[in-house]
């Protein structure tokens, strides 16, 4: 008998297709004398099979006999009446179990027909139907008992969902069960199989159905047609990805990169216990490997050990599009994208980011204070920052770790068209000489005029570099104290002058903005998650490359959870939670931006602000600055879920730092609902209109 665990695929196989049957590829069939046959029609059914069994028509493929209820037990008896001790049967599918008393009462009867008929005892095989509210609830008793007959449970959705009152949904209600089928045959090492998808035209419904079967450990799949078993068997077997995780797993252990712990240890190798082939432990492509992956991964090379390749092919290669350069002082890495600045670009932006500016958003006021020239409407500053530090294939890094000194130097607007330059800054090694910070200058050059249009300055975490160089990193001057020679704040200024109260009101400037004052905390109440839709355009229309942010077949473990949005959107989402409290922005920069915890798509990003510092303008009626640090915080509505929050000094000084600086606060002051959920930090000067 072939073992249950290979079967991937078990067909339901009616009896008009027996004749047929040789050239079906189903890993067992299973014959049906339950509820797919009438009452009248049963004694038939089962002379038909016991007359195509002794033809041959089924072959070698295992077979399994679904026997009526003990309900009935008239036409359970016939059925094994008619069964027991044939030659070629693999099991038998008791159905409607509730109790593993019921198990355990046929096992007896099996046992006196084995006696009687001078068979093995025992040598009928069970494979129990799970179909009820109590046989789930009962699941592990039941695959404990039978006398040691069960070779594995098999998981029925129609009764189930009809004794329950659910609506079959894989996600939510057949969840549990399957849970509970599938740990139940592991405690009792057998095998578990997963219901049948009924819907037989629906092939896309079909794979996922399979590939929530697979993530939950099921060694096979039933099917209700031969049309399924091409797809439930290609689904059930180890994806690509897989596979080449396995082998990467188990060529690094034969080659002893795994025994980092038995070194450390000084255990001597040449002693008399023998290493076993599942010794080891490590870090294999980020991930710490052990006993229990390396087991995984040599299952999964087991199972799949039939379908490999003689390698007499040719492999494929995969192309390179890095453009790192040498970690030395004052390099500059190639770069070879370019962007034209569309309005659909500039839609998807203020789709994906929310606007209180009139100057960002409304024609009339970017014609005044941002100078645009025609229909054109301007770039909103966080789009120019992301501009500047997106369009590269530097996939060397780790982790973005923040910006520093983002500045506006000229405006740009829809249709001109920007390309970026990279300058290596300084490389400064960990403590722990692990990683390196390195950090960059970055420009944004509108090609129209050759001029440099935005800089800003981006820092990663990297693998440790050869060599550290560049100095200390700067802090910018904590102060609402505006540059003297900043054009684009002066063009703003002037503008702001020119425009008559009237022309003011039309945009609601005298009306929308809410006075603050120095030493404020803000609870922002917009939030939002950047949505997996939005995330793959943004990254896609930025020419964003790195497969964290894009690849949800790889980094995707449900809900957008493993997919990582960059940096720069993070920080985007963090000003874009804060735009309604702190708007009407004539001019900014960014003095400090950092990312403290990885944010995926469907994440939602809220915030809350603090005011370091305020200042008049002299000269400037209406307008003030303000120093402002935003703190963006998951999955947390601010206005509702930190409204009786006491914040301590030091989460609200002006640059607290990215990583555990914040966990060490949280964990200090008892800050439970923010542990864990500080996505970012962003100090920043802004100019705006002050409440009239």
């Amino acid at each position: 008998m072939s073992s249950p665990f290979s079967w991937k695929t078990m067909l339901f196989l009616p009896q008009f297709a027996f004749a047929k049957s040789g050239k079906i590829p189903a890993d067992c069939f299973i014959i049906d004398f339950q509820d797919a046959v009438p009452l009248q029609a049963k004694a038939a059914a089962r002379q038909g099979f016991r007359k195509a069994l002794a033809e041959k028509e089924f072959g070698t493929t295992p077979l399994v006999i679904r026997i009526n209820e003990p309900g009935i037990p008239e036409e359970q008896k016939l059925d094994l009446d008619a069964v027991v001790g044939l030659q070629g049967i693999t099991a038998l599918m008791p159905t409607m179990t509730e109790h593993p008393e019921e198990l355990d009462e046929l096992h007896e009867k099996l046992l006196q027909r084995e006696q009687k008929m001078g068979l093995t005892a025992g040598g009928i095989k069970l494979l129990p139907l799970i179909e009820t509210p109590a046989a789930i609830m009962r699941a592990d008793a039941i695959a404990r008992s039978g006398g040691g007959r069960i070779i594995g449970l098999f998981l029925g959705h129609g009764d189930l969902f009809r004794l329950s009152g659910a609506t079959p949904h894989a996600p939510t209600t057949l969840d549990f069960p399957r849970n509970a089928v599938l740990f139940a045959a592991r405690a009792a090492g057998i095998a578990a199989f997963d219901t049948p998808y009924t819907k037989v035209s629906d092939i896309i419904g079909l794979e996922k159905e399979t590939l929530d079967a697979k993530r939950h450990g099921f060694d096979g799949k039933a099917c209700i047609h031969s049309s399924q078993i091409e797809t439930v068997k290609r689904f059930m077997q180890p994806s690509p990805d897989e596979l080449a995780w396995a082998s990467r797993v188990e060529d690094v252990r034969k080659k002893g990169l795994l025994n980092t712990l038995a070194r450390k240890l000084n255990q001597d190798e040449t002693g008399n216990k023998a290493r076993r082939q599942t010794d080891g432990m490590g870090i294999v492509d980020g991930q710490l490997i052990g006993p229990p992956h390396i087991k995984s991964a040599q299952r999964i090379l087991s199972t799949s050990a039939q379908n490999r390749q003689d390698g007499s092919g040719k492999k494929g290669r995969v192309i390179r599009h890095l453009s790192d350069a040498s970690m030395l002082p004052g390099a500059v890495i190639s770069n070879p994208y370019e962007i034209t600045i569309t309005e659909g670009l500039l839609d998807l932006w203020l789709q994906s980011f929310y606007s209180h500016n009139p100057a960002d958003t409304s024609r009339l006021y970017a014609e005044a204070l941002k100078k645009c020239s025609g229909n054109a409407m301007p770039v909103p500053f966080m789009m120019m920052l992301y501009l500047c530090v997106s369009m590269s294939d530097t996939h060397g890094a780790i982790y973005h770790l923040g910006f520093r000194n983002g500045r506006q130097l000229r405006q740009i607007q829809t249709g001109d068209t920007l390309r970026q330059k990279i300058t290596m800054l300084r490389v400064k090694n960990t403590e722990d000489g692990k990683r390196a910070v390195v950090s960059t200058l970055r420009e944004l050059i509108c090609l129209h005029s050759g001029e440099v249009v935005f800089r800003v300055e981006k820092l990663e975490l990297y693998p440790a570099q050869a060599a550290s160089f560049g100095g200390e990193e700067l802090l910018p001057e904590i102060s609402a104290k505006l540059p003297d020679d900043d054009a684009i704040l002066r063009s703003a200024l002037e503008g702001w002058e020119k425009l008559s109260s009237s022309r003011r009101k039309l945009a609601g400037f005298s009306m929308s903005t809410a006075a603050v004052e120095k030493g404020d905390i803000l609870l922002h109440t917009f939030a939002r998650p950047l949505g997996i839709s939005t995330n793959l355009a943004l990254s896609t229309r930025f020419l964003v490359t790195h497969p964290i942010h894009l690849d949800h077949h790889r980094f995707d473990q449900g809900d957008g959870l493993g997919v990582v949005v960059s940096g720069g959107l993070v920080i985007s989402q963090i000003l874009s939670s804060a735009a309604r409290d702190i708007s009407h922005i004539l001019w900014e920069e960014i003095l400090v931006a950092n990312n403290v915890k990885t944010v995926s798509p469907n994440e939602t990003i809220g915030a809350f602000s603090v005011i370091i510092d305020k200042a008049d303008i002299p000269g400037s009626s209406g307008l003030e600055v303000l120093l402002v640090k935003t703190i963006g915080v998951k999955n947390i509505n601010p206005a509702f879920g930190l409204h009786e929050t006491d914040f301590p000094k030091e989460i609200l000084q002006p640059v607290t730092g990215g990583g555990s600086k914040y966990e060490v606060l949280c964990r200090k002051y008892g800050l439970r609902s923010l542990e864990g959920n500080i996505a970012g930090e962003v100090l920043r000067r802004v100019v705006r209109v002050k409440e009239t």
